[in-house]
């Protein structure tokens, strides 16, 4: 039996919504046209300060404000357990591998994490943590100003993760898994020739790293927990390629 739970039930109930007679329309008084005057003017104060600030940091504070506008936060929820050395590392690895896990090691300041899958929700990863003794929620994120690629990116391992979810609960067949799989690769070659023509060398990497895992998946598996593991293996290394790459 596998030792890792990756049972997701999520039942929300709405509340129901008590029907109340709208009360009688109210004639609306005018509104004066001050406080429009007001905000108007407050803004070109900031517009004043902001240049006159600009000025005497040599243009660093304007360069600031548009790369925060300008840049996506990305961030994924590794669900991992720790050891101390590379050699139980391995072995834990291994173990969480045959369980249908990635198995994917990362290494931090307090030694080597195994994966066990990655999540684009906390909410979710600190599910499944709380189904595995011993395991917790390590988050790693980045930004970037390459948001289309980095966009994509992101939509495409979500897709795989998704798909292969319904694969597991029997939901998805494996043709309709490989399906979206191609899918997500078609679109990745897509933002690689982009990164290409514009000498985007990290993000070319990585669309080729996922790449060449999703044709890796197609080669065909002896059963379907390996390939599930593979997944989330492939998964779990692009997510923390992709922080490493823009640290």
């Amino acid at each position: 039996m596998s030792e890792v739970d990756y049972s997701q039930f999520y039942y929300r109930r709405e509340s129901e919504k008590e029907i109340k007679t709208p009360p009688p329309e109210k004639r609306k008084p005018k509104r004066s046209k001050r406080p429009l005057l007001v905000f108007f003017v407050l803004i070109l104060l900031f517009g004043i300060v902001l240049f006159a600030a600009d000025v005497f940091t040599d243009g660093y504070l304007l360069t600031s404000v548009k790369d925060a506008l300008s840049k996506n936060d990305y961030e994924f929820y590794f669900v991992v357990t720790q050891v101390s050395g590379r050699e139980m590392a391995h072995a834990k690895s291994l173990l969480v591998r045959q369980g249908g896990g990635s198995g994917y090691i990362m290494t931090g300041k307090e030694g080597y994490y195994v994966v066990y899958s990655v999540y684009f929700e906390r909410s979710e990863a600190e599910t499944v943590a709380s189904k595995n003794t011993g395991t917790f929620v390590y988050a790693q994120g980045f930004s970037s100003d390459e948001r289309e690629f980095y966009n994509t990116l992101s939509v495409c391992m979500e897709t795989v993760m998704t798909s292969s979810d319904a694969l597991e609960k029997g939901t998805a067949s494996e043709s309709e898994f490989y399906g979206t799989v191609n899918e997500a690769k078609n679109s990745l070659i897509s933002v690689k020739e982009k990164a290409l023509k514009e000498n985007l060398s990290v993000e070319v990497n990585l669309a080729e790293y996922f790449i060449a895992g999703i044709n890796n998946l197609q080669t065909g598996k002896e059963t379907r927990l390996s390939l599930l593991s593979d997944v989330r293996y492939l998964i779990s290394g692009v997510a923390s390629s992709a922080c490493m790459a823009n640290e």
